[in-house]
């Protein structure tokens, strides 16, 4: 009889156990759910390195998704990515071991401390640039960023989490994304391009600073004008929000003006 997979709470039925090669990894305790996977802390025994192990259910769907998330991080290694370690199957359940990232959500974050200053607001822009930067030159594009999907406050800065949606160059789009966060052409199938992150980070970054998740009006973004007090700034955010992807700056374009904004504000 197959040992209960890690769907739902039957994640706990692993708490304690050693799994993986030689079964070297322990499970210490559990750090998150999603709809197809479960995140679980492990140490490896032999070295004392500690990681995130994040068991994917034994569906279709699931397997290619715990495949997309490892090609993914293995192709996108940056510091605003999880290192990738190792890939492994427990009772048919796919696991990918990357870097634990500490500290909560941005959403976390916000909600139970209230929105960044402007400042730090703009210094986390500035840090979400560099990776979707790097993602843009190597032609894969995230689809998937909110604030659940950013840790601001780990010992290397921001990091991004769930690669599992992330896309190299050239992959059909599908229908994906967070209400106010996802960019309009999401909302059909078609070719997505780095356009679509322009959206979504420029929706984060809104949220970081005012505190509510974005309108889903083209260029709603009125709250930040008493938010920043960089107009340029201001300026660039609504144009990153534009329903049509050609018309917004790129992801180089919004560095370039938090860079300067965040000079200005010192």
């Amino acid at each position: 009889m197959r040992a209960a997979r890690p769907s739902g709470r039957q994640w706990e039925s692993l708490l304690g156990r050693r799994l993986g090669p030689n079964c070297r990894y322990l499970v210490i305790d559990h750090l998150g759910s999603g709809y197809i996977a479960d995140v679980l802390r492990v140490t490896d025994e032999s070295t004392g390195a500690t990681y995130a192990a994040k068991f994917y259910s034994d569906t279709p769907a699931a397997r290619a998704a715990a495949d997309h998330e490892r090609d993914a991080l293995i192709a996108l290694a940056h510091a605003r990515v999880p290192t990738f370690w190792d890939a492994f199957e427990h009772d048919g359940d796919r696991v990918n071991l990357m870097d634990v990232v500490a500290g909560p959500s941005l959403r976390e974050r916000v909600d139970t401390r209230g929105a960044l200053d402007q400042t730090h607001a703009i210094a986390l822009g500035i840090e979400l640039c560099e990776a979707f930067e790097h993602f843009a030159a190597l032609g894969w594009t995230y689809r998937d960023l909110h604030p659940r999907n950013i840790h601001p406050d780990t010992p290397r800065g921001a990091m991004l989490v769930d690669f599992d949606g992330v896309r190299p160059p050239d992959w059909p789009a599908r229908p994906s994304g967070r209400i106010g966060y996802r960019a309009p052409e999401l909302a059909r199938p078609g070719s997505a391009t780095v356009a679509c992150d322009v959206f979504s980070v420029a929706g984060c970054i809104y949220f970081a600073v005012v505190g509510r998740d974005p309108s889903t009006r083209p260029g709603s973004l009125a709250e930040l004008e008493s938010a920043i007090s960089t107009p340029s700034l201001v300026t660039t955010l609504v144009a990153c929000r534009q329903l049509n992807p050609s018309r917004r700056p790129s992801i180089s374009e919004l560095r370039t003006t938090l860079v300067k904004a965040h000079a200005a504000a010192d």
